[in-house]
């Protein structure tokens, strides 16, 4: 600071401060009562918190727990009961081996031997960490604590009962040694099932005495009392489980509780467990529901609390389903290596479970029977495919929208991807209706890049699944099936589209009773109201393809096992390209039903293991039983769709523009261009869908430069291909008009015989015409009622006169007939000229081509046939076909044809027709390419 203002601030204006003079004795006197207030307030808040407590010693005697009962829907069956007698069988501490003891304290309290009861500082982390998560006070108990909180108090999470569990914790540990607590833990603690106390537990899953448990197997059973249900051997987090096994075992190393060749022998140790022997019944859905009584009540009270819980398992479905799992399961073993299923059924209008069945056989071990498929996840394949039509939708698609069924390249950030049809074929343009009905892969990649995946994924998690958090691990083959989903979350999202949109999340439990009788909760239908998370009209959209049997059938036969006969139900069939997944979901307005079948181990089943040959049928089997004679149910029709005024969304793929070219010039063809130049011609503007939408605003304007799409050249080539193989002519029609047919070129023609009017009265008419051409006279043609009868062409371009004989054919009649003569030049000019002949045949004219001289009518023959024919006009006559009508049986056959036949025909035939009566009859074809059926003779064949 500068020197003047260092001046400034003398101190000589400023006055000395005061010195405060304490009197310690007063400080005394206060802090001596604020230490006695505070020594009595925590005098008496223990006492208050102490007086109910038990005392230590009451942990021996106590009264025993009542069992929980788990019923079906009705109440009426019970399917399982829970700790009705608990197998409990007291072990001395000194008797278990030491790694048993670590093994304990290892998982549950490391700091056992040096803390009074609890760990403060474990209070105080859980304490914040809630104050923090706004929730009750949680976490941080000791080995005592737990001992406490199992033997005397509830598992509520409260502050007071936090208090109480301090304090008597406190308690017990100046009433007893350490190793005592220790032992009256391990005597003590549930670990699942009827298991109480080490001893037991070692028994129950080992069948061995805690005695003789190896490293192994102490630390598996050490993992279990955090969550005994949760980690059950026999449930559906097995493989957690063994995690938390091997965390131990490697944790007791680093303690130096084991050796280090110990822990690798631990860690190697193939695990065998006792077989599951409790009575129980749907035993998948009860563990299920268990699990859900311990999140919400806590173990102890599930286990001794006295519960009765109403389920909404419908037994008569659960043995129905249970029986067409067991039957066709071994079916699906024998012929396609298929050892294990899995399935659910759920009411869509409230979401309850009504049967769960999670494998084959919950005992059997070679199949791991006890894992709960119903929420394992697993590759949906195909039957994800109605969310993401849903989600396209959404977006502004519609069940008309046409995609080009062809393979094709897809650009993505990882490479080039390139889906296939399940059966390798292409089907060229498709609607939406048909590409999801039939299942088709390529139309379901290009509708999931046209609506996005985020877009898919946001609905997913609306329609209730969990399993699509990382969406960085997704791509475009998430339309096949690329993501996993578990089977229950899958017929949930599947009964949404069961009623009208609405999700409902799915419910196992009805109502639940504590031992007195009082309700602790039960389901109100009415205050279920659900989530509208789709407008009712895409889901009627979806409806409406899933439940059309046509648009099935560029994939499925017509009968096939997603059809339900006079019944409208709703089905999607799912495989993975592996075969390790097989799916069939499907649904009425008021019953969802989904199929898994597979291994658990994820080997793959034998080839076309698909979901319409190995789930489909369990699913059919089932609807069609339960649904049996129920009336049947119509689900709500989509209101009429505005198609967009944009090619492909209105379902028109191709622009046409017909015209009519001169073959020969390559021009538009004029009034003077002969018919035998012209030819219509498609010019076809055909792209493909990119062409037309812009995937970020499928109903906005037309792209002005949809090529900026970096999918779009790979999406235009196959298309461009098809367009080709199909006939239609890409390039733009010409602009010019045909200048080699004009009126100058037209030649001149005049008949001069037969005049106007004149009478025939003869088989054949002789025609004499004149004609000329400035290129001269190139064809001459001769028509009957505008049927060419015969055609010649002139020997020079010179000639100017004609003559020639033409007969009458068998079918023209004596009357009136037009006679067409045409004449024409080198490049085809014409001249037509027509007159009016009256045919006037008279008597029984032959006009056949031919006749039978032998076989004679009506008489008798065999087989071998002396076949004899005159032919009354050689020159026009082709081919002659005979053939044979079976008078008796009226089918037909043909005995022989005859190319270019001679004047005089005779040939032996040796047919071996059978016995009985026969109408032989010809069928001659002409030069002019007339066809005749002309004279016919009556036989019989001996």
């Amino acid at each position: 600071m500068p020197q003047k203002y260092l001046k400034s601030t003398k101190r000589k204006n400023i006055k000395p401060r005061r010195k405060i003079k304490w009197n310690w004795k007063k400080v005394a006197v206060i802090l001596s009562i604020l230490t006695g207030i505070g020594i009595l307030f925590i005098s008496l808040t223990i006492a208050w918190y102490t007086k109910d407590l038990p005392k230590p010693g009451e942990l021996i005697n106590r009264d025993v727990p009542a069992s929980t009962k788990i019923y079906d829907r009705t109440g009426t069956v019970l399917l399982y009961e829970m700790f009705a007698e608990e197998k409990r069988t007291p072990i001395k501490l000194e008797e278990l081996p030491s790694y048993v003891k670590w093994a304990t304290i290892t998982a549950e309290d490391r700091n056992f031997y040096s803390h009074q009861g609890f760990r403060i500082t474990s209070i105080i982390r859980a304490l914040f960490v809630n104050l923090i998560k706004g929730g009750r006070v949680q976490g941080g108990s000791t080995i005592t604590q737990q001992l406490v909180k199992n033997v005397f108090l509830t598992p509520e999470k409260s502050y007071s009962r936090k208090i109480k569990e301090l304090l008597l914790s406190w308690k017990i540990e100046k009433n007893f040694t350490k190793d005592q607590i220790l032992e009256l833990y391990l005597n003590e603690i549930p670990y699942g099932s009827t298991a109480y106390g080490i001893e037991s537990a070692a028994q129950t899953f080992f069948g061995k005495s805690a005695k003789n448990l190896s490293i192994a197997e102490a630390a598996l059973l050490a993992s279990l009392p955090k969550a005994p249900t949760y980690y059950s051997p026999y449930g559906n987090h097995k493989d957690e489980l063994i995690q938390r096994q091997r965390f131990i075992i490697k944790t007791m190393q680093k303690e130096g509780y084991i050796t280090e060749k110990e822990a690798k022998e631990a860690l190697a140790e193939k695990l065998e467990f006792k077989p599951f022997a409790n009575s129980i019944k749907a035993p998948h859905f009860v563990f299920y529901v268990k699990n859900i009584l311990e999140k919400k009540y806590g173990t102890q009270t599930v286990e001794k609390g006295g519960l009765k819980v109403i389920t909404t398992l419908d037994i008569y479905k659960q043995n129905i389903a249970e029986e067409i799992i067991k039957n066709r399961g071994e079916i699906n073993e024998k012929n396609f290596n298929a050892k294990n299923a899995a399935f659910i059924a759920l009411n869509p209008k409230t979401g309850e479970i009504l049967s769960m069945i999670g494998s084959r056989d919950y005992f059997n071990k070679e199949i791991d029977g006890e894992v709960n498929v119903v929420l394992r996840p697993r590759q949906p394949g195909s039957s994800f495919k109605p969310v993401v039509y849903a989600a396209a939708f959404m977006k502004g698609l519609n069940p008309d929208t046409v995609m080009f069924d062809l393979n094709t390249t897809f650009k993505t950030v990882v490479g080039d991807y390139e889906p296939k049809n399940y059966n390798l074929k292409e089907n060229g343009p498709v609607t939406i209706r048909q590409a999801l009905g039939s299942s088709l892969n390529i139309p379901a990649v290009k509708t999931l890049y046209l609506t996005g995946i985020d877009n898919v994924l946001n609905l997913a998690e609306q329609l209730g699944y969990t399993t699509f958090k990382d969406r960085s691990r997704f791509g475009l083959s998430l339309v096949l099936g690329g993501g996993e989903v578990t089977l229950l979350e899958h017929a949930t999202a599947y009964a949404v589209f069961a009623r009208d949109g609405i999700y409902r999340k799915p419910k196992a439990i009805l109502k639940i009773e504590d031992s007195r009788g009082n309700i602790l909760e039960e389901y109100d239908k009415e205050k279920d109201k659900g989530i509208q998370v789709l407008d009712p009209q895409i889901v009627r959209m979806i409806n409406s393809i899933l439940i059309d049997n046509e648009a099935r059938l560029l994939t499925f036969n017509v009968n096939n096992y997603l059809n339900l006969g006079e019944r409208p139900v709703a089905a999607k069939t799912g495989t993975t390209n592996d075969f390790r997944d097989a799916w069939t979901l499907g649904y009425t307005p008021s019953l969802v039903a989904g199929v898994w079948v597979g291994n658990n181990d994820f080997s793959p089943m034998k080839l076309k293991a698909s979901g319409g040959s190995v789930a489909a049928p369990i699913w059919n089997e089932f609807m069609k039983k339960v649904l049996g004679d129920t009336p049947i149910e119509e689900f709500k029709k989509p209101d009429p769709i505005e198609l967009p005024n944009k090619p492909m969304l209105n379902g028109k793929y191709i622009l046409e523009n017909r015209v009519k070219i001169d073959t020969m010039s390559g021009k538009l063809a004029t009034d003077y261009t002969p018919k035998r130049t012209t030819k219509e011609v498609v010019f076809a503007e055909v792209h493909n869908i990119l062409h037309y939408v812009n995937k970020n605003n499928i109903l906005g304007p037309v792209p002005e430069k949809p090529w900026d799409d970096p999918n779009y050249t790979t999406w235009e080539i196959p298309v461009e291909r098809w367009a080709r193989e199909n006939g239609y002519v890409l390039e733009k029609p010409p602009t010019e008009f045909d200048d080699i047919h004009k009126k100058e070129f037209k030649p001149s023609l005049n008949i001069i015989s037969p005049r106007e009017g004149e009478i025939i009265t003869s088989n054949v008419i002789n025609i004499q015409i004149s004609a000329s051409a400035p290129r001269g006279i190139y064809e001459v043609e001769y028509y009957l009622n505008d049927k060419l009868i015969k055609r010649e062409k002139s020997p020079s371009n010179t000639l100017t006169n004609f003559q020639n004989s033409i007969f009458i054919p068998q079918n023209i009649l004596n009357g009136t007939h037009k006679l067409s003569v045409i004449v024409y030049d080198d490049l085809y000019n014409f001249n037509q000229k027509d007159i009016i002949v009256d045919i006037q045949i008279p008597g029984n004219r032959n006009t056949n081509l031919v006749q039978f001289i032998s076989p004679q009518n009506n008489s008798t023959i065999s087989n071998e046939i002396n076949l004899e024919l005159k032919i009354l006009n050689n020159q026009n006559i082709s081919k002659i076909d005979l053939y044979a009508f079976n008078t008796i049986t009226g089918s037909t056959r043909l005995i022989t044809s005859i190319t270019n036949p001679d004047p005089s025909l005779s040939q032996t035939i040796t047919t071996n027709l059978d016995p009985g009566g026969y109408n032989f009859y010809t069928v001659v074809y002409t030069k002019e390419n007339n066809i005749f059926k002309d004279s016919s003779v009556n036989v019989n064949i001996k």
